[in-house]
């Protein structure tokens, strides 16, 4: 592992020692301005282009104007993005107050307001919310607020029915007049066994954040919490952006080792250990973050940084569209964690899509039947795709 950090490529590996928190020989180098055209280019694609403009505007890099205005130019648009989706936030929340109706900020503000010194640097795509199965209700209540389900549950109506429930962790909803992406989950991921907490573990574990600029209080995961579901969100989608190592990299800067401790304690109970761990020591590979003194190579599985490392490099997870690669993806998976039940939710995360459950999932089929029949419902899709 000490030398999977060559690996990348010499740009990667430049960009990454910028957004870092660490002092470097990075920072001081000079770069043309085809340099840094690629170099933002790449920041884009990993979502940190706002970053990588802070850190040059902070620390006095020198760059060129074309650059320079370049730069400025994506943070405001990062800034202006996040305005809006904290406007956004601040009417659901009352919304959703109205209706009695409780919910967790997931990730976004929670992470920028808390752990980076100037919070709507953050790329945020999503508003991800949380609320309880109890509460699904929200769907509708938000559909009445002018925003339609998209991607998986673009069938739905109303509320998600019961089998959609089971095999899908939130339900997408967009809207057009602001442009705003919403994630409304009821677990924090597909496979219910990584981690597996539910909302009534989560919503124990919370805690009270002000979002200073709009004076807006919401629920958030306690910060052991959220830093081990950030190690598992990041393990899960095998580290394939920068962002995310980023969110790490500066959690490890402010927490203290308290907190790691008990967030490695909490990923050990889950039967996460070893994607913490890894994912961690990625961390550290890539960005040169501290480990904390709660971190355990001994979890660090080499196999998983190769396969973390392949899908940094390739800006997305390996495989997605391609067979090969795909079932080594799902080797890599595999890796994550440990236990039969785990292993079986990650089959059938393969074999089912919630595509298929949100358009045949509240007809009145046995739901082991749609598990039966899902891969001959994803061929059918395929196959209608191409004809």
């Amino acid at each position: 592992m000490a030398d999977a950090a060559a690996e990348l490529p010499p740009a990667l590996r430049d960009l990454a020692a910028l957004v870092g928190l660490r002092e470097n020989a990075a920072r001081q180098r000079e770069r043309s301005e085809s340099e840094w055209s690629a170099l933002i280019d790449l920041a884009r694609r990993h979502r940190v282009e706002a970053l990588l403009a802070a850190v040059v505007a902070d620390n006095g890099i020198p760059v060129g104007a074309p650059t320079a205005r370049r730069l400025a130019r994506l943070r405001l648009q990062e800034h202006r993005r996040n305005i809006r989706s904290q406007a956004v936030l601040t009417e659901v929340a009352q919304a959703f107050a109205e209706a009695n109706i409780p919910f967790l900020l997931l990730k976004g503000a929670s992470i920028g307001e808390r752990y980076y010194d100037e919070p709507l640097d953050r790329r945020a795509i999503d508003l991800d919310l949380l609320v309880g199965l109890d509460d699904l209700r929200a769907v509708t209540l938000l559909h009445g607020r002018g925003f339609a389900s998209t991607g998986h549950a673009a069938s739905i109506a109303g509320e998600p029915p019961p089998a959609y429930r089971r095999v899908a962790a939130d339900h997408t909803l967009w809207r057009e007049s602001d442009r705003t992406s919403l994630e409304l989950h009821w677990r924090l991921s597909r496979n219910s066994m990584f981690p597996p907490w539910d909302g009534d573990f989560l919503f124990a574990r919370s805690e009270p954040m002000r979002i200073g600029r709009l004076g807006l209080d919401v629920q958030v995961l306690s910060a052991p919490v959220l830093f081990a579901y950030l190690l598992c969100h990041g393990a899960r989608h095998l580290w394939f952006r920068l962002k995310w190592l980023a969110d790490i990299d500066r959690m490890l800067a402010r927490l203290g080792e308290d907190e790691c401790a008990e967030a490695a304690q909490l990923a050990g109970q889950a039967r996460c250990g070893r994607a913490f761990h890894t994912g961690l020591a990625l961390c550290r590979e890539v960005l040169g973050s501290p480990l904390p003194a709660a971190h355990d190579p001994s979890q660090v599985h080499d196999g998983l940084i190769d396969a973390m490392m392949a899908a940094l490099r390739e800006e997305a997870i390996p495989g997605e569209h391609g067979l090969v690669s795909a079932w080594r993806t799902f080797r890599a998976r595999l890796l994550l964690r440990d236990g039969a039940a785990y292993r079986a939710e990650l089959l059938r995360y393969y074999l089912i899509s919630p595509t298929d459950v949100a358009r045949h999932g509240s007809k009145p089929i046995p739901f082991p039947l749609l598990v039966a029949a899902g891969p001959l419902l994803g061929l059918r899709r395929l196959l209608a795709k191409f004809s």
